[in-house]
């Protein structure tokens, strides 16, 4: 009977995935350099959609492995010990961003990893200021376009928005300190010609006064691409302390290459931004309250100042006057339109004074008021135009408006390009719709109906989200199926 040892052995034959490496070597260390770079490039992608590295986990990194002392000798990937971050536990090395974890297993990937430069260029600050590692990343780096994201937002809501700057720092809920913040910024600043996206997030004020007023001091951003602001709550209903009214024109007005903008609740100086900042967009969003919204003229040249304008979303912003010039102002590059939150006389107002040709995704936010004035608008020609907005459009998401039954025959008689619908929970106009997409016949007749009715609804529906019951679902998959206008995708909305 053969032994232990003798019964479980197993012969390893040559190209056996099995087999020890010849020499120390293992097949991955045949790579070239380029392609192991790019297996490297790839972790760094899934880990950052996935959630991006644990903030809280302070790093250490040496450049100097001259000696071969901070990473294993060997070209091995037996071994994970990483000898400069030993004092870690074992689940906290698993939580290492991914660049640094495979720049210690061995030399070899140690020198692809450290020559990768972009493999360094995303910097993210919350919690702790990691000003050692962004240091570190941006020299690794090596000139390359920048990712930069700050997060200096709380979920405290028991302190106001309008204490100082000073008693702010003390908040033990802040994420990040006034004077944390203030580092950070003498960290980036020196390196502003390599800032390709700038993201910032807070939730009080001082914060975003110490930031814009540091960037209002600093010179052109020729790479910068993207650049957004978020100021989160409470922001709409807040009274400016007189020393917080400043407008703030970022990087001296000069940013020759921006293509996304995001300013929520931001102090800009609009006409400032207009010769060389705010032109040239791709994507803009406002979201900010009358006291900072640009006047009709400003509005309208970064408009015209950008004819390639794809998105543009106006979160209880626009012009902040109600002078809209008489002729509508015409976005002919515009795709997507989003409007959230406007009251709604001023969301009828904006929407007669837009020309807007090519939009096909249209959302609309609001608050669940009346807005059957804005849906009879919205279902008219702008001035100049033999046809409404509506019936270009594809794609529609409508949350919280609410409006008359006899308006919903005025609606779905316009979407005739309608591809796919999506119902944010708001009542009866919810289940008005649904049951008129299978029988247009189930709506009241009133002065709000100016054709005759179709057979069928947006024959060209493909998409429906919304909350549904099952019988309602089965309505809906039956009826249009017999109408000869079959849905191919039901998602229904469950919390």
């Amino acid at each position: 009977m053969p032994s232990t040892t003798d019964e479980f052995q197993i012969t390893l034959r040559d190209g056996d995935p099995l087999n020890p490496p010849r020499e120390g070597r293992r097949p991955i260390d045949n790579l070239p350099n380029e392609l192991l770079s790019y297996v490297f490039q790839l972790g760094v992608e899934v880990e950052q959609e996935e959630g991006g590295e644990d903030s809280e986990n302070q790093w250490k990194d040496v450049d100097d492995d001259s000696d071969g002392a901070s990473v294993n000798s060997s070209n091995s990937m037996s071994s994970r010990v990483l000898p400069v971050i030993s004092d870690l536990e074992d689940d906290q090395v698993q939580h290492l961003p991914f660049q640094v974890l495979v720049s210690h297993v061995c030399r070899h990937w140690r020198s692809v990893a450290l020559n990768t430069r972009r493999l360094w260029t995303t910097l993210t600050f919350w919690i702790h200021p990691g000003l050692a590692q962004a240091k570190e990343y941006i020299s690794r780096s090596n000139g390359l376009p920048l990712t930069i994201e700050l997060d200096c937002y709380t979920d405290d809501y028991a302190r106001d928005d309008l204490e100082e700057p000073e008693d702010m720092s003390e908040d033990e809920e802040v994420v990040l300190s006034l004077e944390e913040l203030d580092q950070i910024l003498d960290l980036l600043e020196p390196a502003i010609s390599q800032w390709g996206k700038f993201t910032f997030y807070a939730s009080r004020y001082p914060y975003v006064f110490l930031l814009m007023s540091r960037l209002a001091k600093l010179p052109a951003a020729p790479c910068l691409e993207s650049f957004r602001v978020h100021k989160y709550k409470r922001w709409d209903n807040t009274f400016f302390l007189p020393g917080y009214k400043t407008r703030y024109l970022p990087f001296n007005g000069r940013a020759p290459n921006l293509k996304e903008a995001v300013f929520w609740g931001i102090h800009i100086d609009w006409e400032g931004a207009l010769p060389n900042f705010l032109r040239g967009l791709r994507s803009l969003e406002l979201s900010c309250l009358k006291d900072v919204r640009p006047a009709y003229a400003a509005f309208a040249e970064i408009i015209k100042n950008s004819p390639e304008l794809r998105t543009f979303t106006l979160s209880i912003a626009g012009p902040s006057d109600a002078a809209f010039d008489s002729v509508p102002l015409a976005i002919p590059s515009l795709t997507e339109l989003v409007l959230r939150l406007h009251d709604q006389k001023y969301a009828t107002d904006l929407v007669q004074h837009l020309d807007i040709p090519n939009v096909t995704h249209l959302v609309l936010e609001f608050n669940e008021e009346d807005y059957s004035d804005f849906v009879q608008t919205l279902a008219k020609p702008v001035k100049g135009r033999d046809q409404s907005l509506l019936r270009q459009i594809s794609h529609l998401k409508m949350s919280g408006l609410t409006f008359h039954l006899e308006c919903v025959e005025v609606l779905l008689t316009q979407l005739i390009s309608l591809k796919s619908l999506n119902l944010q929970p708001s009542g009866r106009t919810d289940e008005a719709i649904c049951d008129a997409l299978v029988n247009p016949w189930v709506l009241p007749i009133g002065p709000a109906s100016v054709v005759d009715i179709p057979e069928i609804f947006c024959p060209k529906l493909e998409e429906i989200t919304m909350r549904l019951d099952d019988e309602s679902v089965k309505a809906l998959i039956t009826g249009r199926r017999d109408a000869g206008v079959p849905l191919k995708r039901i998602r229904n909305i469950t919390y």
